[in-house]
This record gives C-alpha cells, structure tokens and sequence, in this order.
C-alpha cells in the first residue's frame, strides 16, 4: 500500500475514533482494533489522537512570508537570502521587529519565487 493510501486510511480512523470519543470514553477494545488493522502500536494509535486533540486548526496558524520591503532587501542584496537575514536580526536586536529564523526565511523565498526569478533578482 502507498504512503498517501496508508495516511488516507490513517486520517479516516482517526476521525471515526475522534468521533466516537465524543460520545463516550474510548475502550482499549476500539483502539486495538484500529491499530492492528493499521499495522501499528496501540500507544502509536492514543498518540495519534492526543495529536488531534491539541492541534490548532491550520487556518489560525500565521505563515511567514515576503512582503514587498523584504523583496526590495533581496534585491538589494542581489538574491541573498543569508545577508537578509542578517540584516534582519541586526535590526531586531536594535530594538526592532522579531527576524524569523534563517530557514523560515528561506522557505518564504522559495514560496514566493520561482528559480528564474530569484535568478533575476541575483
């Protein structure tokens, strides 16, 4: 079975076990049961549920991404992500906003830009 099958099935008896735990308390029985049809642990199974029940839903999740001035600093720094960065945490430790990390930083480029146009902007 594929990856996407096997997470297909996965997210279905999640949410049918979800369901029924409103209802009442889940027994050990119903988990047991979706966990040897899934090929894993029962305490894989109980974690997979605490998972979904403290997950904020990803709508409220705020992403980080590029704005118009922080295209105009890559710009300026000729498609260099890392000198951006810089710039940003030597900002953020005078007082100003909070940098995000080099990483988040760098997936927001690639979010935002295609290769050509980070080509371009070098």
């Amino acid at each position: 079975m594929a990856g996407s099958d096997r997470r297909v099935l996965r997210d279905a008896a999640v949410r049918r076990l979800v369901g029924l735990a409103k209802a009442g308390p889940l027994s050990r029985e119903q988990v047991a049961l979706v966990a040897q049809g899934l090929g894993v642990s029962e305490r894989t199974v109980w974690r997979w549920l605490a998972h979904v029940a403290g997950r904020a839903p990803s709508s409220e999740r705020a992403r980080f991404t590029l704005d118009a001035a922080l295209r105009q600093r890559l710009a300026f720094w000729r498609g260099n992500v890392a000198a951006v960065h810089w710039e940003l945490t030597a900002t953020a430790a005078a007082g100003g906003p909070p940098a995000p990390s080099l990483r988040t930083l760098h997936r927001a480029v690639d979010a935002a830009l295609s290769p050509g146009e980070l080509a371009g902007v070098a």
